[in-house]
Formats: C-alpha cells, sequence, structure tokens
C-alpha cells in the first residue's frame, strides 16, 4: 500500500490530487463490493464499520531523493475502537480466518498509480505547475 512518484510532481499535486484521488477511489472501490460480512465482523469485534475505518485514513508523503513515497500513515489511530487504522485498513483488504477481505485498497492505488498522467493533466487545467 506504497506509491512512488517521480520528484518531477510537485508537492502541492500529491497533497491535493494523488492523496484526495487514493482516497475516493478506495470508497468507490469499497461501496462497489458486498461488505455485509465484513461490517458485520467489524461492528461486532471493533464497534465500527467500513466508512469509519475509511474516513479516518490519514496519507503520510515523504520526498527521497528524487522520489515521492505515498502511504497510508501507520500511526494513526481510529478513534472509537482505539485501533491502529493500518490494521484496520489490511483487515478491510486481506480478511482474517472469519472474514474475506474486499482487495480494493491495492487496486485503488495500482489504478491511482496507472491513471496519473489524467490527474496530472486535469491539475495543470486547475492552474497547477
Amino acid at each position: 500500500m506504497t506509491m512512488y512518484l517521480n520528484r518531477l510532481f510537485s508537492e502541492s499535486f500529491v497533497d491535493n490530487y494523488v492523496m484526495r484521488a487514493l482516497k475516493e477511489k478506495i470508497k468507490n472501490n469499497v461501496h462497489s463490493k458486498n461488505t455485509t460480512a465484513l461490517n458485520e465482523f467489524l461492528e461486532t469485534t471493533y464497534g465500527i464499520n467500513i466508512d469509519k475505518v475509511l474516513n479516518s485514513i490519514e496519507f503520510s508523503k515523504s520526498l527521497y531523493d528524487t522520489v515521492w513515497v505515498v502511504s497510508i500513515n501507520d500511526n494513526t489511530i481510529e478513534e472509537k475502537s482505539q485501533e491502529k487504522v493500518i490494521s484496520l485498513v489490511k483487515l478491510i483488504e486481506y480478511g482474517n480466518l472469519k472474514v474475506k477481505g474486499l482487495n480494493v485498497i491495492n487496486d485503488a492505488f495500482k489504478y491511482i498509480k496507472s491513471h496519473l498522467d489524467v490527474l496530472y493533466k486535469f491539475y495543470q487545467m486547475k492552474g497547477g505547475k
């Protein structure tokens, strides 16, 4: 659940377009799946649902030499359950022995990475440089 981007992309683009697009794509992917069993498991075990986990996702970005690294923040805690968001995200993505994962988060990262050129053109049309 990590994306590597060329340093040629501006910090503004990474913050305002890439991270926002990732979050929206993840939500859209989840809502296109049957989430009943996973939501029941999360409600029973943690007292939360998938939407609360998705709303708690925060992304981190770092610049290493010539590469932006964008990933889900490992240190964010979901308020109600007091669990790390990354652990809940992995449960949603991969599942466990009791519930099947949705396999939507890595798909969202791949989708945004493969459509960066379109996203960047949109960013430029809105005045970004």
